[in-house]
């Protein structure tokens, strides 16, 4: 084809063309091929912010003008039958124009006419024809592209069973936001009132998939707005506007991931990989841009930190909204195992202990959670009697594992393990008043290694919080050396075991955070002596001096603290006895058993 000017005489037809060109604001050039009197214009084409490929061909001596609309959409062999079907079902409806596939090729739309001499072609026919293919393209595109594997359905959430705000700590600004957004839909508020009320929000949360998603339904559901969740791997499959419009009111969550960021998250990602997250991006700021307050879509995403966010998607008019979300109580991360469990099977002490079942599982994985509800729906099939929070506890401390009854057979090594544990609980009960009585004293083997574990109890720590002093640290400390005290006490300095390695490595491990993080001297008990060592570091920026002074302060500070619980075991030894005693016979003692022996020599207890 070669370019020339033209005359209306000479191609009166694409005259039309070049019309449509200026009204349009077209500026490619139209290719002319003088010896067969025929046209050709390629240009992109927007169909609902997907880029397409027009072609205008005019074959002026035929008297034909054709329009063909090309998809971005590629159909592969082993999806060409479905496109084929689609296809047929698609062009009986048609009254004008064609769909058309190819194995390899891309879907379009052929829309030719002839014009017979041109008298009765104009510049409004042309744009009909073009608009019709593109209208037909718009309305089929997201089933083309749920048949080549390039859209996520519209799958909306059951929201007949959601959170109550009761049961959502910090639920304030979510219950507000929802109330202005069912407001908002149902009086017809302008857009300048949905602008201030938010269309696009950021959670903070720590639990951004999980916990985080869950509360969307609770928002969907009291706003009165439909929700569709976004998984991560389905994002660059997110339907077209035009689609998620016909399910609006709609809440759309989009779960985290690459999607929100500006960097490869692998190196592994392809340039057309990162090519497709920019134009996502893209394409959902688009999509907040084009907000319609008749057809209300909201779009919702989470994050641990807001440094995980593009900074292009937190600007006015995109992701503008930011609102914190606590992570989930403890209270409601108990009361929905017990739920998983089966109230039915579960005694008290798990039915009445929400709190300490949500501080236990505080760390756990949603698959971890339901294998630990498996696990113990299978120990009650099996023992046939109800469940009780002892048994959470030692699934917990054995790691899932059932391994029966299997105690040390030399007497000498059982009764070590039997003192060592003794000595943790009895110093964990007496540097707590009384309020930290461990929930579960053992001196089982377990797989993963130890010879016996004892378990400070769950509730203290649930009702002191996070928080951490000067005190709790030497507490947990000298708790942590009790064990090695305890042997020493049985059997001499020399008969001490090397089982308490691990303890030491705690007790070690507390010192370094006191003296090289949190600003602690070792005598913050004495007057005018928590100034002394202000100065913190960290493990990668400690100098040579820096760390020999924290390992003096440590060294120092360990050896005093033993010898502090060595008096005060010394001073108990009656009880410690008793409680070794108890383990000799019964391999496990639980808070019940611990606290009546503790009773029994005018200990303080508070079982908790």
């Amino acid at each position: 084809m070669t370019k020339t000017e033209h005359t209306k005489g000479t191609f009166l037809l694409t005259s039309f063309v070049e019309e449509w060109c200026q009204e349009v604001d077209c500026k490619e050039t139209i290719e002319f091929n003088e010896e067969k009197k025929t046209s050709r214009l390629s240009t992109n084409y927007e169909v609902d912010d997907h880029m397409c490929q027009l072609f205008i061909e005019v074959e002026e001596i035929m008297s034909l003008v054709t329009v063909f609309l090309y998809t971005d959409l590629v159909v592969e062999d082993s999806k060409i039958q479905a496109a084929l079907e689609f296809v047929n079902r698609i062009n009986n409806e048609l009254v004008m124009g064609r769909l058309a596939v190819e194995t390899g090729e891309r879907f379009q739309f052929k829309y030719a006419v002839d014009v017979e001499g041109g008298g009765i072609f104009n510049l409004r026919m042309l744009s009909n024809m073009v608009s019709f293919a593109g209208d037909c393209i718009q309305k089929n595109y997201q089933e083309m592209k749920l048949i080549v594997g390039e859209a996520q359905p519209v799958e909306l959430e059951d929201l007949s069973t959601t959170y109550n705000w009761s049961q959502i700590e910090g639920h304030q600004r979510l219950k507000q936001w929802s109330e202005n957004l069912e407001n908002a839909y149902k009086k017809d508020a302008t857009l300048e009132r949905w602008n201030l009320i938010g269309k696009a929000a950021v959670i903070i949360n720590g639990d951004p998939v999980d916990f985080t998603t869950d509360v969307i339904r609770t928002i969907a559901k009291h706003s009165k707005m439909n929700c569709m969740i976004v998984e991560n791997k389905n994002t660059l499959l997110l339907p077209s506007l035009s689609e998620l419009k016909k399910y609006a009111p709609l809440i759309v969550y989009l779960q985290p991931g690459r999607w929100r960021r500006d960097i490869r998250e692998f190196e592994h990602e392809t340039e057309e990989e990162t090519k497709k997250y920019k134009e996502i991006q893209k394409r959902i700021k688009k999509y907040v841009a084009d907000f319609s307050i008749k057809e209300p879509v909201i779009f919702i995403t989470a994050t641990r930190s807001q440094d995980d966010i593009l900074q292009d998607l937190q600007e006015i008019g995109a992701f503008d909204l930011l609102m914190s979300l606590p992570e989930k109580s403890f209270k409601l991360v108990g009361e929905e195992f017990v739920e998983k469990i089966g109230r039915d099977i579960c005694g008290s002490s798990l039915t009445s202990s929400y709190g300490k079942i949500g501080h236990l599982l505080r760390s756990y994985a949603k698959p971890r959670i339901d294998l630990t509800a498996l696990a113990l729906q299978r120990r009650h099939f099996q023992e046939n009697r109800k469940l009780e929070y002892l048994d959470l506890v030692d699934l917990e401390i054995h790691q899932m594992v059932f391994e029966g009854l299997n105690q040390e057979p030399n007497k000498k090594i059982k009764l070590h393990t039997a003192y060592h544990e003794a000595g943790h609980s009895l110093i964990s009960v007496l540097e707590s008043d009384g309020f930290n009585v461990p929930d579960y004293t053992s001196i089982l083997p377990g797989a993963s290694g130890f010879a016996g574990v004892s378990v400070q109890s769950t509730g203290y720590y649930l009702l002191k919080g996070n928080e951490w002093t000067f005190d709790d640290y030497r507490k947990q400390i000298r708790v942590a050396l009790a064990g090695r005290v305890a042997e020493e006490i049985i059997s001499g300095p020399e008969g001490v075991s090397d089982g308490a390695g691990s303890d030491l490595a705690n007790a070690t491990n507390c010192c370094l955070s006191m003296f090289a993080s949190c600003g602690f001297s070792s005598e913050m008990h004495l007057p005018n002596q928590a100034e002394v060592n202000l100065s913190v570091t960290t493990d990668i920026m400690m100098t040579p001096s820096q760390s020999a002074h924290v390992e003096k302060l440590t060294r120092d500070f360990l050896a005093q603290e033993y010898r502090v619980v060595r008096e005060k075991l010394n001073n108990h030894r009656n009880v410690l006895d008793e409680i070794a005693s108890r383990l000799m016979s019964d391999p496990i003692v639980d808070q019940d058993e611990l606290s009546q022996i503790c009773l029994r020599y005018n200990l303080k207890v508070h079982k908790q």
